[in-house]
Protein backbone atom coordinates (compact mmCIF):
# COMPACT_ATOMS: atom_id res chain seq x y z
CA UNK A 1 0.00 0.00 0.00
CA UNK A 2 1.38 3.38 -0.93
CA UNK A 3 1.52 6.01 1.77
CA UNK A 4 -1.34 8.49 1.66
CA UNK A 5 1.08 11.33 2.16
CA UNK A 6 -0.62 14.71 2.43
CA UNK A 7 -0.31 16.87 -0.66
CA UNK A 8 -2.05 19.87 0.84
CA UNK A 9 -1.65 21.41 4.25
CA UNK A 10 0.34 18.61 5.88
CA UNK A 11 2.65 18.36 2.86
CA UNK A 12 3.64 22.03 3.19
CA UNK A 13 4.19 22.07 6.93
CA UNK A 14 7.63 21.49 8.39
CA UNK A 15 8.54 18.65 10.73
CA UNK A 16 9.75 19.96 14.08
CA UNK A 17 12.30 17.78 15.90
CA UNK A 18 12.93 18.49 19.57
CA UNK A 19 15.55 16.67 21.63
CA UNK A 20 15.05 15.66 25.26
CA UNK A 21 16.51 13.18 27.73
CA UNK A 22 14.82 10.74 30.07
CA UNK A 23 16.43 10.50 33.51
CA UNK A 24 19.38 12.40 32.07
CA UNK A 25 20.63 9.38 30.11
CA UNK A 26 18.22 8.16 27.42
CA UNK A 27 18.50 10.41 24.36
CA UNK A 28 15.17 11.03 22.66
CA UNK A 29 13.63 13.19 19.96
CA UNK A 30 9.98 14.09 19.49
CA UNK A 31 8.72 14.83 15.98
CA UNK A 32 5.61 16.84 15.12
CA UNK A 33 4.22 18.95 12.30
CA UNK A 34 4.53 22.68 12.69
CA UNK A 35 1.21 24.49 13.29
CA UNK A 36 -0.27 25.73 9.99
CA UNK A 37 0.24 29.41 10.80
CA UNK A 38 3.79 28.83 11.99
CA UNK A 39 5.10 28.11 8.49
CA UNK A 40 4.46 31.63 7.20
CA UNK A 41 5.65 33.24 10.42
CA UNK A 42 8.86 31.22 10.46
CA UNK A 43 9.53 32.15 6.85
CA UNK A 44 9.13 35.79 7.81
CA UNK A 45 11.55 35.36 10.70
CA UNK A 46 8.94 35.47 13.45
CA UNK A 47 9.06 33.09 16.39
CA UNK A 48 6.84 30.03 16.09
CA UNK A 49 3.89 29.96 18.47
CA UNK A 50 3.51 27.12 20.94
CA UNK A 51 1.39 24.16 19.82
CA UNK A 52 -2.10 24.31 21.24
CA UNK A 53 -5.05 21.96 21.12
CA UNK A 54 -5.92 18.52 22.42
CA UNK A 55 -3.43 16.31 24.20
CA UNK A 56 -1.04 14.70 21.72
CA UNK A 57 -1.28 11.00 20.95
CA UNK A 58 2.26 9.65 20.77
CA UNK A 59 3.71 6.90 18.61
CA UNK A 60 7.01 5.52 19.96
CA UNK A 61 9.48 4.06 17.42
CA UNK A 62 12.25 1.68 18.57
CA UNK A 63 15.30 0.89 16.44
CA UNK A 64 16.93 -2.45 15.78
CA UNK A 65 20.37 -3.93 16.29
CA UNK A 66 23.37 -1.54 16.09
CA UNK A 67 21.19 1.38 15.08
CA UNK A 68 19.94 4.57 16.78
CA UNK A 69 17.08 7.05 16.87
CA UNK A 70 18.40 8.33 13.52
CA UNK A 71 17.87 4.98 11.79
CA UNK A 72 16.74 5.77 8.21
CA UNK A 73 13.77 3.40 8.53
CA UNK A 74 12.55 5.13 11.70
CA UNK A 75 12.98 8.55 10.11
CA UNK A 76 10.89 7.46 7.11
CA UNK A 77 8.22 5.96 9.36
CA UNK A 78 8.04 9.12 11.46
CA UNK A 79 7.56 11.35 8.43
CA UNK A 80 5.01 8.98 6.92
CA UNK A 81 2.93 8.88 10.10
CA UNK A 82 2.99 12.67 10.47
CA UNK A 83 2.39 13.57 6.82
CA UNK A 84 -0.24 10.96 6.03
CA UNK A 85 -3.43 12.75 5.03
CA UNK A 86 -5.36 10.78 7.64
CA UNK A 87 -3.33 12.68 10.26
CA UNK A 88 -5.38 15.77 9.45
CA UNK A 89 -8.45 13.98 10.78
CA UNK A 90 -6.62 13.65 14.10
CA UNK A 91 -5.94 17.40 14.21
CA UNK A 92 -2.47 18.36 15.40
CA UNK A 93 -2.58 15.73 18.10
CA UNK A 94 -0.12 13.14 16.71
CA UNK A 95 3.56 13.14 17.60
CA UNK A 96 6.33 10.59 17.09
CA UNK A 97 9.11 9.80 19.57
CA UNK A 98 12.39 8.11 18.66
CA UNK A 99 15.14 7.19 21.14
CA UNK A 100 18.45 5.33 21.30
CA UNK A 101 18.95 2.18 23.38
CA UNK A 102 22.01 2.19 25.62
CA UNK A 103 22.99 -1.41 24.75
CA UNK A 104 22.96 -0.98 20.97
CA UNK A 105 26.72 -1.63 20.62
CA UNK A 106 27.61 -3.50 23.80
CA UNK A 107 24.90 -6.20 23.74
CA UNK A 108 23.54 -6.62 20.21
CA UNK A 109 22.41 -10.21 20.90
CA UNK A 110 21.31 -9.77 24.51
CA UNK A 111 20.32 -6.95 26.86
CA UNK A 112 16.60 -7.44 26.21
CA UNK A 113 15.62 -6.76 29.82
CA UNK A 114 17.74 -3.61 29.88
CA UNK A 115 16.12 -2.33 26.69
CA UNK A 116 12.68 -3.24 28.03
CA UNK A 117 13.35 -1.10 31.11
CA UNK A 118 14.55 1.80 28.94
CA UNK A 119 11.41 1.64 26.81
CA UNK A 120 9.20 1.60 29.90
CA UNK A 121 11.11 4.59 31.30
CA UNK A 122 10.58 6.53 28.07
CA UNK A 123 6.86 5.72 28.03
CA UNK A 124 6.52 6.60 31.71
CA UNK A 125 8.28 9.94 31.15
CA UNK A 126 6.02 10.79 28.22
CA UNK A 127 2.87 9.99 30.18
CA UNK A 128 3.68 11.23 33.68
CA UNK A 129 6.16 14.05 33.09
CA UNK A 130 5.20 15.39 29.66
CA UNK A 131 1.46 14.73 29.97
CA UNK A 132 1.11 12.81 26.71
CA UNK A 133 -0.76 9.63 25.85
CA UNK A 134 1.21 6.80 24.24
CA UNK A 135 -1.12 5.17 21.72
CA UNK A 136 1.25 2.98 19.69
CA UNK A 137 4.69 1.39 20.10
CA UNK A 138 6.66 0.04 17.13
CA UNK A 139 9.78 -2.10 17.23
CA UNK A 140 12.01 -3.08 14.32
CA UNK A 141 14.12 -6.26 14.41
CA UNK A 142 15.47 -6.78 17.96
CA UNK A 143 13.14 -4.08 19.26
CA UNK A 144 10.07 -6.05 18.15
CA UNK A 145 10.94 -8.52 20.92
CA UNK A 146 11.57 -5.66 23.35
CA UNK A 147 8.15 -4.11 22.62
CA UNK A 148 6.34 -7.37 23.41
CA UNK A 149 8.31 -7.80 26.65
CA UNK A 150 7.63 -4.20 27.69
CA UNK A 151 3.89 -4.36 27.00
CA UNK A 152 3.66 -7.11 29.57
CA UNK A 153 4.47 -4.51 32.25
CA UNK A 154 2.89 -1.45 30.68
CA UNK A 155 0.35 0.85 32.26
CA UNK A 156 -0.76 3.74 30.06
CA UNK A 157 -3.65 6.13 29.75
CA UNK A 158 -6.44 5.47 27.28
CA UNK A 159 -8.36 2.33 26.41
CA UNK A 160 -6.61 1.24 23.22
CA UNK A 161 -2.96 0.81 22.26
CA UNK A 162 -1.26 -0.41 19.10
CA UNK A 163 1.88 -2.52 18.85
CA UNK A 164 3.79 -3.07 15.61
CA UNK A 165 6.38 -5.84 15.19
CA UNK A 166 8.51 -5.14 12.12
CA UNK A 167 10.99 -7.81 10.96
CA UNK A 168 10.77 -9.40 14.41
CA UNK A 169 12.35 -12.64 15.59
CA UNK A 170 10.05 -15.10 17.35
CA UNK A 171 12.41 -18.08 17.73
CA UNK A 172 15.14 -16.67 20.00
CA UNK A 173 17.27 -19.82 19.75
CA UNK A 174 18.29 -18.79 16.24
CA UNK A 175 20.19 -15.94 14.63
CA UNK A 176 23.49 -15.61 16.49
CA UNK A 177 25.44 -18.23 14.52
CA UNK A 178 24.49 -16.57 11.26
CA UNK A 179 26.07 -13.30 12.39
CA UNK A 180 29.18 -14.40 14.29
CA UNK A 181 29.80 -17.98 13.12
CA UNK A 182 29.28 -21.41 14.66
CA UNK A 183 32.88 -21.65 15.91
CA UNK A 184 32.57 -18.51 18.02
CA UNK A 185 29.24 -19.62 19.49
CA UNK A 186 30.68 -23.04 20.37
CA UNK A 187 33.71 -21.43 22.06
CA UNK A 188 31.50 -19.08 24.06
CA UNK A 189 29.20 -21.88 25.21
CA UNK A 190 32.30 -23.83 26.29
CA UNK A 191 33.09 -20.98 28.70
CA UNK A 192 35.48 -18.90 26.57
CA UNK A 193 34.12 -15.33 26.14
CA UNK A 194 34.85 -13.83 22.73
CA UNK A 195 35.48 -10.24 21.67
CA UNK A 196 33.54 -10.12 18.42
CA UNK A 197 33.58 -7.73 15.47
CA UNK A 198 30.74 -8.40 13.04
CA UNK A 199 31.52 -5.72 10.44
CA UNK A 200 33.56 -2.57 9.84
CA UNK A 201 30.57 -0.43 10.79
CA UNK A 202 29.98 -1.94 14.25
CA UNK A 203 32.00 -1.75 17.45
CA UNK A 204 33.60 -4.88 18.98
CA UNK A 205 31.52 -6.43 21.76
CA UNK A 206 31.94 -9.22 24.28
CA UNK A 207 29.87 -12.32 23.70
CA UNK A 208 29.54 -14.47 26.82
CA UNK A 209 27.77 -17.66 27.74
CA UNK A 210 25.52 -15.77 30.15
CA UNK A 211 24.39 -13.44 27.38
CA UNK A 212 23.62 -16.28 24.99
CA UNK A 213 21.71 -18.14 27.70
CA UNK A 214 19.72 -14.98 28.51
CA UNK A 215 18.69 -14.72 24.88
CA UNK A 216 17.83 -18.41 24.50
CA UNK A 217 15.65 -18.29 27.63
CA UNK A 218 13.26 -15.77 26.07
CA UNK A 219 10.02 -17.56 25.18
CA UNK A 220 8.04 -15.23 22.93
CA UNK A 221 4.89 -17.36 23.09
CA UNK A 222 4.86 -17.11 26.89
CA UNK A 223 5.81 -13.41 26.77
CA UNK A 224 2.87 -12.62 24.48
CA UNK A 225 0.50 -14.59 26.72
CA UNK A 226 1.73 -12.63 29.76
CA UNK A 227 1.43 -9.36 27.84
CA UNK A 228 -2.16 -10.10 26.81
CA UNK A 229 -3.17 -10.99 30.36
CA UNK A 230 -1.60 -7.79 31.71
CA UNK A 231 -3.12 -5.36 29.24
CA UNK A 232 -6.52 -7.03 29.47
CA UNK A 233 -6.36 -6.78 33.25
CA UNK A 234 -5.64 -3.07 32.91
CA UNK A 235 -8.66 -2.61 30.66
CA UNK A 236 -6.58 -2.03 27.53
CA UNK A 237 -7.45 -3.27 24.08
CA UNK A 238 -4.36 -4.07 22.01
CA UNK A 239 -4.18 -3.99 18.21
CA UNK A 240 -1.16 -5.63 16.58
CA UNK A 241 0.54 -5.16 13.24
CA UNK A 242 3.07 -7.72 12.04
CA UNK A 243 5.07 -6.61 8.98
CA UNK A 244 7.89 -8.56 7.34
CA UNK A 245 9.82 -8.64 4.10
CA UNK A 246 9.39 -11.91 2.21
CA UNK A 247 13.09 -11.77 1.26
CA UNK A 248 14.36 -10.96 4.76
CA UNK A 249 17.94 -12.23 4.81
CA UNK A 250 18.19 -12.33 8.63
CA UNK A 251 14.87 -13.53 10.02
CA UNK A 252 12.62 -15.98 8.15
CA UNK A 253 9.04 -15.10 7.33
CA UNK A 254 7.93 -18.02 9.51
CA UNK A 255 8.76 -15.86 12.55
CA UNK A 256 6.29 -13.21 11.40
CA UNK A 257 3.58 -15.84 11.00
CA UNK A 258 4.40 -17.20 14.47
CA UNK A 259 3.93 -13.72 15.96
CA UNK A 260 0.55 -13.35 14.27
CA UNK A 261 -0.56 -16.80 15.40
CA UNK A 262 0.47 -16.09 19.01
CA UNK A 263 -1.42 -12.79 19.05
CA UNK A 264 -4.57 -14.30 17.56
CA UNK A 265 -4.52 -17.26 19.92
CA UNK A 266 -4.90 -14.73 22.73
CA UNK A 267 -7.93 -13.23 21.01
CA UNK A 268 -6.16 -10.01 20.01
CA UNK A 269 -6.51 -8.24 16.67
CA UNK A 270 -3.49 -8.88 14.45
CA UNK A 271 -2.94 -7.46 10.98
CA UNK A 272 -0.24 -9.15 8.88
CA UNK A 273 1.52 -7.38 6.03
CA UNK A 274 4.12 -9.31 4.01
CA UNK A 275 6.04 -7.36 1.40
CA UNK A 276 7.29 -9.43 -1.58
CA UNK A 277 10.99 -8.95 -2.29
CA UNK A 278 11.65 -6.76 0.76
CA UNK A 279 14.78 -7.34 2.85
CA UNK A 280 15.24 -7.01 6.62
CA UNK A 281 15.58 -3.20 6.61
CA UNK A 282 13.27 -2.50 3.65
CA UNK A 283 16.24 -0.95 1.85
CA UNK A 284 14.51 -0.54 -1.52
CA UNK A 285 12.62 2.78 -1.72
CA UNK A 286 9.57 1.00 -3.12
CA UNK A 287 9.52 -1.58 -0.31
CA UNK A 288 10.08 1.13 2.30
CA UNK A 289 7.19 3.17 0.90
CA UNK A 290 4.94 0.12 1.15
CA UNK A 291 5.91 -0.40 4.79
CA UNK A 292 5.48 3.27 5.66
CA UNK A 293 2.04 3.28 4.05
CA UNK A 294 0.96 0.18 5.94
CA UNK A 295 2.19 1.52 9.29
CA UNK A 296 0.55 4.92 8.73
CA UNK A 297 -2.73 3.17 7.87
CA UNK A 298 -2.44 1.05 11.02
CA UNK A 299 -1.78 4.08 13.25
CA UNK A 300 -4.48 6.36 11.84
CA UNK A 301 -7.01 3.83 10.59
CA UNK A 302 -6.89 1.21 13.34
CA UNK A 303 -5.26 2.53 16.52
CA UNK A 304 -6.50 6.14 16.51
CA UNK A 305 -9.88 5.53 14.93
Amino acid sequence: MASRRGTGLSGRRRILRRAFKVDGTIECEIDSLSPPQAQAEATAGAAEPERKGKMAAVVVLCHGQWSSKYDPLLMALSEGILRDERALDDGDGVEVVRFTFGTRFTEPFSGYDKEKVELLRVIGHLERVMGKTVRCVLGHSKAATVVCLALGELSVGGERIGAACISGRFDMSRGVERSVGRGIVQAVMAGDPQLVTVSKTTQPFWLTRERLEERAAIDMGRAIATMSQNVSGNGLKVCFLVAHGESDERIPISDALAYARAFRERGDEAEVHLIPGADHCFSSPGHRDQLVGRVAAFVHGTVLR
